[in-house]
């Protein structure tokens, strides 16, 4: 059976849509990552890392963020802008096209 879970992603969202998307950086040098794609719930999950000793590191893992803020947002694909529908559609393994 095909997994209806995308987890081969690594998309950077731009601050624009993270703007239309109302999500926050901690830090404006700090960057958002679609990390998987769940065709099942037809949602997408959205990370944010920030970097420390030249490293991307997740908010989770990191000294700089305190706990309290969040990490990490599960989004439908019906409530994400056309622009990054685009970005996911031009990467996307073939196979999971019928689903988007």
């Amino acid at each position: 059976m095909e997994s209806l879970t995308d987890t081969n992603v690594w998309y950077r969202v731009p601050d624009n849509i993270l703007n239309e998307l109302g999500i926050k950086l901690y830090n404006p040098d700090d960057e958002a990552y679609v990390v998987e794609i769940h065709f099942d719930t037809k949602n997408i999950i959205i990370q944010l890392y920030t970097e420390e000793f030249n490293e991307l590191v997740p908010y989770w893992d990191s000294e700089q963020v305190p706990q309290y803020v969040m990490d990490e947002f599960t989004i439908p694909l019906s409530k994400i802008p056309r622009s990054l529908k685009s970005i996911i559609s031009r990467r996307l393994d073939p196979r999971y096209y019928k689903y988007l």
